[in-house]
């Protein structure tokens, strides 16, 4: 990735909660200490992030079911953005430049489901907050890389609560 400065960007795939419980977690702590044994780095990048990815088919039975999910996944994020901007552990203009909000510049008072709504249906941009450019999955763009093991975990474990909220 061109857009890298010396940093290790962990992308996921799409897994669900039991396999995460059952072997994924043991898999990922034993990959981020042998990237750590090995000196690369993530977090102290300006650059790398930790894109979560979310299989589609794991939101809904249908097609109606997955769109309302990803609508109020939507709607959670871009009414915590405060909120999930700290927990991203990047700087506004990292995300501005690779993971913007769709509200960004809309005071909170004056958002509402049916502009949320209107930016989602309309919002074809890779750089988003929450990329829907993906056909299989919804991926979460906000976080900045990280190789530390309950970072990392808790990060993931947001967004799944985040998806089974919504």
């Amino acid at each position: 990735d061109g857009s890298l400065n010396n940093g290790f960007e962990i992308i996921t795939v799409p897994f669900d909660n039991n396999y995460y419980e059952e072997e994924g977690k043991e898999l990922l702590i034993n990959m981020l200490d042998l990237l750590k044994e090995n000196k690369f780095i993530s977090h102290d990048t300006s650059t790398c992030g930790y894109h979560i990815h979310v299989g589609r088919h794991g939101l809904g039975r249908n097609y109606g079911e997955r769109l309302n999910t990803i609508m109020n996944i939507n709607l959670v994020c871009e009414y915590f953005k405060e909120e999930l901007t700290l927990l991203s552990r990047r700087k506004e203009t990292q995300l501005n430049r690779w993971a913007k909000f769709l509200t960004s510049g809309i005071n909170k008072q004056n958002l509402t489901t049916d502009k949320v709504e209107e930016l989602v249906k309309n919002n074809k941009q890779r750089y988003s907050a929450i990329n829907l450019n993906n056909e299989s999955t919804i991926e979460f763009r906000i976080f900045r890389g990280t190789l530390k093991k309950e970072t990392f975990l808790a990060t993931y474990e947001l967004v799944h609560n985040i998806c089974k909220y919504c």
